[in-house]
């Protein structure tokens, strides 16, 4: 007993010292991070490529408008804004064409319905949409985004050019729709931060890569040198941003990843189930392989769990009465403490560095523990035990083939 509550009290004390070391990165992770906002440049670049904006919609009718208005809405002054409804089985078809109408020689309004086999649902969109554009450069969103400035695509493009960048990604700002995405999506996007840090992402001589399909601006050759959405590794990616994004490392592009603060914003997921859903599509997509899930889950149980677990478990070992080793558990408890005081210190400072309210840290490890489900999700998945449905669309982690359902 004394051998183990030693050992107990050994990873409680390096686990304090970790979340200590982690406030030290938060720092340095804020100084060298670059974000782009509305007040970033002035005024248009000066000469002003031609910009093709591409989103799929697949039964969007509750975001669809707000997207397209604010895209109408931007100040560039070379721009063109391309639709894909993509097998919409609610008002989104109808919403588009009161918008095609509305805004004729500004808006291209494309129509699939139905998906070829062995293509993915939005990469197939996607494809559709590029096939039309003859824009200099490509830019990537989604329906549930909102350009919450008019200088959007005027920032963007001023930074992509002074900073001779050849495939820029802005990290959306998450308006939750619900209050599980509120609680839930910090500790899952934290979790995806962890694989993939900006910093690392940004270094062309690391092999990370990562991009957001909220928002991804990247030149047209550059787009045709990478294979685009056509791809073996993009067509059939239940995650497509994540693989063109390896496709463009790979192949020596200036990728770059970066926070926007106030351009745009999206609301993801509307309810638990979108959340769970919507997530365990995401991990699979990122993670690939079981090894890979299952790390991510040992780095949330061991960091994010275990400190809380272990001030419960000594808690109740020191009330229920005459434990062997009195002193020893008093240990336990004081350096779990600690444990679990610096973890929160440290994820109250990240909710207010992603602009979360502060409160919300105090769900922190509820949280957690739906993103290890989530994570379990998806181990199931990519060990081949059942199929992925997102938006009425089944996708098998180990087959190139889609299957479409009604939904």
């Amino acid at each position: 007993m004394d051998t183990m509550l030693t050992i107990w009290w050994s990873v409680c004390g390096l686990l304090t010292l970790a979340w200590a070391l982690r406030h030290e990165n938060l720092t340095r992770v804020q100084r060298k991070c670059d974000v782009l906002s509305a007040s970033t440049y002035s005024g248009q670049p000066a000469n002003a490529p031609k910009v093709s904006v591409l989103v799929a919609a697949k039964d969007e009718e509750s975001c669809i408008e707000t997207c397209v208005r604010s895209l109408l809405a931007q100040d560039y002054p070379n721009f063109e804004v391309i639709i894909v409804n993509d097998r919409s089985c609610d008002r989104t078809g109808e919403i588009l064409e009161s918008l095609a109408t509305e805004f004729k020689d500004r808006l291209r309004v494309h129509t699939i319905t139905e998906l070829p086999a062995g293509w993915m649902g939005k990469v197939n969109a996607m494809r559709v949409g590029v096939a039309s554009a003859d824009g200099a450069y490509l830019l990537f969103s989604d329906a549930d985004c909102e350009q919450v400035s008019k200088r959007t695509i005027s920032v963007a493009m001023q930074y992509t050019l002074e900073h001779q960048v050849e495939f820029l990604s802005l990290i959306p700002v998450i308006k939750p729709s619900c209050v599980w995405e509120a609680m839930i999506q910090p500790v899952c996007t934290a979790i995806l931060m962890i694989w993939h840090q900006p910093h690392r992402v940004n270094n062309p001589k690391r092999k990370e890569a990562y991009a957001n399909g909220a928002f991804m601006l990247l030149r047209r050759d550059i787009y045709e040198r990478i294979g685009g959405h056509g791809h073996d590794r993009v067509r059939h990616a239940l995650n497509e941003d994540i693989e063109m994004a390896r496709l463009a490392k790979e192949s020596g592009v200036r990728l770059v990843a970066m926070q926007n603060r106030d351009l745009y914003t999206t609301r993801m997921y509307a309810s638990f189930m979108e959340v769970w859903l919507g997530w365990t599509r995401i991990y699979l997509g990122c993670f690939q392989s079981p090894r890979r899930v299952i790390r991510a889950a040992a780095v949330l149980t061991v960091f994010s769990i275990l400190p809380v677990v272990s001030v419960v478990a000594s808690a109740v070992m020191l009330a229920v009465g005459n434990p062997e080793q009195p002193s020893q558990w008093w240990w336990v408890l004081a350096t779990s403490s600690a444990c679990w005081f610096m973890l929160q210190t440290v994820i109250f400072r990240y909710y207010r560095m992603i602009g979360a309210p502060w409160w919300r840290s105090l769900t922190y490890t509820g949280a957690a523990l739906f993103c290890f489900g989530i994570l379990m999700n998806a181990l199931r998945k990519t060990l081949g035990f059942g199929a992925t449905t997102w938006r009425g669309t089944s996708y098998h982690a180990q087959t190139t083939k889609a299957t479409a359902h009604a939904g």
